[in-house]
């Protein structure tokens, strides 16, 4: 997925590491100069949703619980001051970095102790539910603890139910999968997350059950919706023309957790059922 959002400059290798108890998903900037601030800042946010989605759906990332999450950029040649404006825009703060060559000495410099050149190193840190809220990061945490691992068709009706449950304790409100539930539950998200800044993901877990909950939401106004065995759009929408839309809740639930108001889910399951009523 992240070449599709490598346009130039950003290169599409992708290097996973931890450091201090972060997990650094890096990607190298090549060029930087070849590039206008407008293209390189839609490379960048279509990169945040690609190191986003997979942040949210892979259980192996943020394991365990307490390690922190971020996406760096790295040049080794000094980032234009447009391109620098519209990392900070963005959240990126800069770091210092050591490249592991050396850099252009003089003739005169053979007895000048060598350096290392510095990488021109850009980093966006993560925040989790733990930072936004007390009863969102109990809400997280419960729905770690019993959403049951498996794929969505497997585990949905199970996973929905949790979802309703951890709702119910530590969110104080009352679930029924339907529209109105789902308008319901996106909301106290959204208020629970409260004023907190910047990009922040959820376990996969966590992710895996609101993408149950949407699924089971849409069963509940479209009967003939349903789960099928297919890993990349596990929910099929009979339309009233006959034909099929395919959907991926997973990737629907991680667009609401970085875009907010802008991609609710509720809107989502709206413009579905305009097309099965």
């Amino acid at each position: 997925m992240l070449a599709s959002a490598a346009t130039v400059p950003l290169d599409d290798a992708l290097l996973l590491a931890v450091k201090h108890g972060v997990v650094e998903l890096t990607v190298p900037v090549s060029a930087p100069e070849t590039d206008t601030a407008e293209e390189f800042g839609a490379a960048v946010q279509a990169l945040l949703h690609e190191h986003q989605y997979q942040i949210m759906t892979d259980p192996t990332i943020l394991d365990p619980d307490e390690l922190e999450v971020a996406t760096c950029l790295e040049s080794r040649d000094p980032l234009p001051d447009g391109l620098q404006n519209v990392l900070l825009s963005l959240g990126f703060t800069p770091q210092a970095s050591e490249a592991g060559g050396e850099q252009q000495r003089s003739l005169f410099s053979r007895f000048q102790k060598r350096q290392r050149a510095k990488l021109d190193r850009w980093r966006l840190s993560y925040g989790r539910a733990r930072d936004t809220s007390a009863e969102l990061a109990e809400f997280e945490a419960c729905l770690m603890e019993e959403v049951p691992d498996g794929d969505l068709w497997l585990v949905a009706e199970a996973a929905s139910d949790v979802v309703v449950r951890a709702a119910r304790t530590y969110l104080r409100l009352l679930l029924a999968p339907g529209l109105d539930g789902l308008a319901a539950l996106e909301r106290r998200i959204l208020d629970a997350r409260g004023a907190t800044r910047g990009r922040w993901v959820l376990q996969p877990a966590a992710v895996r059950g609101l993408a149950a909950f949407t699924g089971e939401s849409a069963r509940a106004e479209a009967p003939d919706t349903r789960w099928v065995e297919d890993e990349e759009e596990p929910l099929w929408v009979h339309t009233r023309a006959g034909a099929t839309l395919r959907s991926d809740p997973e990737y629907r639930v991680v667009s609401f957790v970085g875009r907010g108001s802008r991609a609710l889910l509720s809107s989502y399951l709206r413009s579905v059922l305009t097309q099965t009523a």
